[in-house]
């Protein structure tokens, strides 16, 4: 069975595999300036740094931004923030497949000398680990941090209904997601994003599993206008796959 999330086979796939041929990344949002162009063999980077390894990647579309990112390593000047900023963003985009680099990137961020950490939003440590202990099947440790994880923008939300899930407590993992989403969409920040794809991603597995079809069929809606409107083709490809399995029709035809 084809399943979307943070840390879906395809995306783990295609990031060993170096990407297809022509793959992209953009350098904004939705259409126009924002919209991707096609370089052969390597995602396209800004001439704006920041404004690259900044942009939202969705879900499977990670893997792409995670190599811009990285060949921003040497482009970036060697001022304080905008290093943290850099290790930060990096365990970010690689703990849904490589959590324990995650770890080492957070660690490395904390230790560059005269730099602000964030103590709150998607880019705080303590959220970004916690989300890496996770991903590493360090539950316990994850779970201990959940406490210092600052509520009201949907991360500590987020978090707690991923261990509502992984302790099989579904109908409080829902009601921790669906406050995420709530709590993301009051955030004017593109950052958030890629915590709102995860928590309708997440509630919407749930919602199929308890064959609420309704339900399921709304957050795959809501997930596919998110990944037209910040480009995120790969994804946007399985959830409208996963929207025809939903409904036999692809069954059928392959029976």
């Amino acid at each position: 069975m084809i399943t979307l999330g943070a840390t879906s086979l395809g995306a783990r796939r295609f990031f060993r595999a170096g990407g297809p041929v022509g793959f992209t990344v953009g350098v904004g949002s939705g259409a126009g300036a924002g919209s991707t162009r096609r370089e052969e063999g390597r995602p396209r980077v800004s001439s704006r740094p920041r404004r690259t390894l900044m942009r939202p990647a969705l879900l499977a579309d990670v893997p792409w931004q995670f190599l811009a990112a990285l060949r921003l390593r040497k482009s970036l000047p060697a001022e304080p923030g905008r290093r943290a900023l850099l290790e930060l963003r990096m365990a970010d985009l690689s703990r849904r497949f490589l959590p324990e680099q995650a770890l080492e990137q957070l660690e490395r961020a904390e230790q560059v000398e005269g730099a602000e950490l964030p103590d709150h939003g998607p880019l705080a440590v303590t959220t970004l680990r916690a989300q890496a202990l996770i991903e590493a099947g360090r539950v316990d440790e994850a779970r201990a941090l959940v406490a210092e994880i600052r509520s009201g923008d949907g991360m500590r939300a987020l978090v707690s209904g991923r261990l509502a899930m992984l302790d099989r407590r579904f109908d409080d993992a829902e009601e921790d997601f669906s406050r995420a989403i709530l709590e993301v969409q009051t955030r004017q920040e593109e950052a958030y994003v890629e915590g709102l794809a995860e928590a309708l991603c997440y509630r919407g597995r749930l919602r199929r599993a308890v064959r609420d079809q309704d339900g399921w069929t709304a957050d795959l809606d809501h997930l596919e206008k998110l990944c037209e409107t910040y480009d995120a083709g790969f994804t946007q490809s399985l959830v409208r796959l996963l929207r025809e399995v939903s409904k036999g029709d692809l069954l059928e035809q392959l029976d």
